[in-house]
């Protein structure tokens, strides 16, 4: 009887109102302290911010870049320029890398030029790719300065206001990554090209065109992985093998010389 007695005695206290109502206080103290553990550890962790900025443009680049020319001077169209990025690097000579020997690459070309339109619908497109030229081909001698494109020379003449910090001197070759050309006549697109990859070089009035080319005038379209515009003879030549597609009907070919129109005036040895 004195052990019964003694354990309901033990049972009791355990369970007095007292008891329980420090248990309650104890769990509740250790949940609170879990829970501002970990809030503390939340708040020290970076977290990715969802509107965090793109990386900003180093020094030999551009970043994405706009233009237009909306007025009409002599032999001059307007135009809309939009490119991703403008990197500038020095070129190589022999086994060496120098500034004297710059390198421009642009990611992304999309230009359109709207000349006026001509009496004749189906004139060439011969001047707008003389424009194209003088816009992207690295410049000499043009007295603003030194080297460049003419892009900038003509964004920064007398009534230019763009300003870029990356340093076009000595540029000799222009690099372009992905390229979508258009010229527009009276709203309607007269000549477009487009390909992977496009070179020019100073002195020079020829366009490289590379990769999956394809040039589409009026309702003719020619198909290459290499063709050659010579704008200032306004020539279009492929040494490679060709397709060409005119009113429907599919022609092929190697090496051959067509002008603006993309009819045949010769080949190509």
């Amino acid at each position: 009887m004195d052990w019964n007695g003694c354990l309901e005695g033990t049972f009791s206290d355990l369970f007095s109102r007292r008891n329980l109502l420090l248990l309650l206080v104890f769990w509740l103290s250790s949940v609170a302290i879990l829970v501002t553990y970990g809030t503390s550890l939340t708040k020290l962790t970076p977290k990715p911010s969802l509107s965090s900025p793109l990386p900003a443009p180093g020094e030999n680049d551009t970043g994405a870049f706009f233009a237009c020319r909306r007025s009409v001077g002599a032999g001059r169209s307007p135009y809309r320029v939009e490119f991703d990025n403008l990197r500038v690097a020095d070129g190589s000579l022999g086994l060496f890398r120098t500034a004297a020997n710059k390198v421009v690459q642009i990611e992304n070309l999309r230009v359109r030029f709207s000349p006026p339109a001509a009496p004749d619908a189906s004139a060439g497109a011969a001047p707008a790719l003389r424009e194209f030229c003088s816009l992207f081909a690295p410049q000499r001698d043009n007295g603003i300065g030194g080297d460049g494109l003419g892009l900038f020379h003509d964004l920064q003449g007398p009534q230019g206001d763009v300003s870029i910090s990356v340093d076009l001197a000595d540029t000799t070759e222009v690099r372009i990554r992905g390229l979508t050309w258009e010229i527009q006549r009276g709203g309607a697109t007269v000549f477009r090209a487009r390909c992977r990859d496009a070179r020019l070089f100073t002195g020079s009035t020829h366009i490289i065109l590379r990769g999956h080319v394809t040039v589409t005038v009026h309702r003719s379209t020619l198909e290459s992985n290499c063709i050659e515009l010579d704008v200032r003879n306004g020539r279009i030549i492929t040494n490679t093998r060709y397709i060409l597609t005119k009113d429907g009907n599919r022609q092929f070919g190697v090496g051959v010389c067509f002008d603006t129109a993309l009819n045949v005036i010769g080949t190509t040895s």
